[in-house]
């Protein structure tokens, strides 16, 4: 767990001033947890259109918690780079709009969304992570756990295999669940 706590220090920046409220401090953690797990994943090379194709991370926003989480991730991955590629963070309403990622963050306020976005990424090598067990049973890979006032997460092996991504041993050990075939 050290290792994830020093890479979402890292993530962070150093920003001393975490946050004024508690939603906008898990928004932080959760927003350096999305950055740190794509440091871990291998994406298949169909994933991209071409070599200098940029990292894109996708926030379902059609409620007000989404759109302040994305403006988060944007701040948090700003002039940074995943395998050298520019990382962009694109806000959507459209599940449709989201196949275009590399990942896709679904916060639990979209929870209804989620049918559709099984069907939108069928076996389409997207990372998607949400807020809530039924994230994970809609297709999601990895999904946030509170435990007590820590942020832990579970993976579904099964679902990253089946569209493609690789997800490093060490990543897997630092989850609270790897839920396997």
């Amino acid at each position: 767990m050290v290792i994830l706590a020093g890479l979402v220090g890292a993530a962070l920046g150093g920003h001393s001033a975490l946050a004024d409220s508690s939603a906008t401090k898990e928004n932080q953690v959760k927003a350096a947890f999305l950055f740190n797990f794509a440091k871990f994943i291998e994406w298949p090379a169909q994933s991209f259109a071409a070599p200098d194709s940029p990292f894109v991370i996708a926030v379902l926003t059609s409620s007000a918690a989404g759109a302040s989480f994305g403006e988060e991730l944007a701040r948090i991955v700003k002039d940074r780079r995943l395998n050298g590629r520019e990382v962009v963070v694109k806000q959507t309403v459209l599940p449709t709009e989201a196949v275009a990622s590399q990942m896709l963050f679904a916060p639990s306020s979209e929870e209804a969304l989620l049918p559709r976005l099984r069907e939108a990424m069928k076996d389409r090598p997207v990372l998607m992570v949400g807020e809530s067990p039924e994230c994970l049973r809609m297709g999601g890979v990895i999904v946030f756990v509170s435990e007590g006032d820590k942020l832990r997460f579970e993976i579904n092996a099964a679902r990253a295999d089946e569209v493609g991504l690789k997800i490093s041993a060490q990543l897997q050990k630092l989850a609270l669940a790897v839920h396997r075939p």
